[in-house]
């Protein structure tokens, strides 16, 4: 069923998992899809700190961007900050991948190298 129809298989896991029909459960799908789930999770976040580290920066350093492209990057800023909060508030544990984001090999620290490249 996994295969063939995703969204059933994922009804009929629900009903069987009400039922506490815990023999019939598809555990390696549920299990991929679990783990599935937590990667994209994490994915989002660090996207989400990425882009508010690169904006905050932009506003720092581009101060002769037009006015129009300074409020873009301050929406997208709150927008992002706003982000980061909910998904520290619902995970808690998101807080380790902060240090990961921002680390040498990080997602946002190849963005700020890529910021300074194109400011030459």
């Amino acid at each position: 069923m996994y295969e063939q129809d995703f969204n059933r298989w994922r009804e009929i896991l629900v009903e069987q998992i009400k039922a506490r029909n815990l023999s019939a459960i598809d555990w390696d799908n549920l299990l991929l899809e679990l783990e599935d789930m937590g990667k994209a999770e994490k994915r989002a976040f660090i996207s989400n700190l990425t882009i508010l580290i690169a904006h905050l920066l932009k506003i720092m350093v581009q101060t002769d961007a037009a006015e129009s492209m300074k409020g873009s990057w301050y929406s997208s800023v709150t927008e992002h900050r706003f982000r980061i909060q909910k998904d520290l508030q619902d995970s808690p544990s998101f807080k380790r991948y902060l240090e990961e984001a921002i680390s040498p090999k990080g997602y946002a620290t190849r963005s700020l190298k890529l910021i300074k490249m194109l400011e030459g």
